[in-house]
């Protein structure tokens, strides 16, 4: 059973969701210390977010079926895009596939089925797929 800090922290977490005022993102840290938790906890996040009573906290906020649909909806993402005829004018609005949308929902899936491997440097990433499942996706 979750903590009553545990409670306010994923609270805090699913409020923030990631961002505060004027910073890009919040560390854990951050976010268990918002939530009343010692320095020392503060400096291991992970004797809070490896605790079984924050993993029912987190589906309860966070529930598999919603992030697996919000997921889905960028696979399927799409973007109008309007064509310039010869006159100049734009005309045949067509929906094409959202590349950056797309591109990050795959990298999401991913990450969560461990196909995504992250080395040292954040700019090289390892795909983990045969060429089966490689091929299965491009149809899809």
């Amino acid at each position: 059973m979750a903590t009553i800090r545990q409670q306010i922290a994923v609270a805090k977490l699913v409020e923030i969701g990631g961002k505060l005022k004027g910073k890009k993102k919040v560390s854990m840290g951050k976010i268990l210390k918002m939530a009343g938790f010692s320095d020392a906890v503060v400096k291991n996040p992970q004797k809070v977010t490896e605790s079984k009573g924050w993993n029912e906290l987190l589906e309860q906020y966070l529930p598999d079926k919603d992030i697996a649909k919000g997921i889905k909806s960028l696979l399927k993402a799409k973007r109008q895009v309007k064509i310039l005829d010869r006159n100049g004018k734009f005309k045949n609005v067509r929906n094409v596939p959202d590349a950056n949308a797309v591109s990050k929902g795959v990298e999401i899936a991913c990450k969560i089925k461990k196909k995504y491997k992250e080395d040292d440097d954040k700019d090289r990433h390892q795909l983990n797929l045969t060429d089966e499942q490689l091929n299965r996706i491009i149809k899809d």
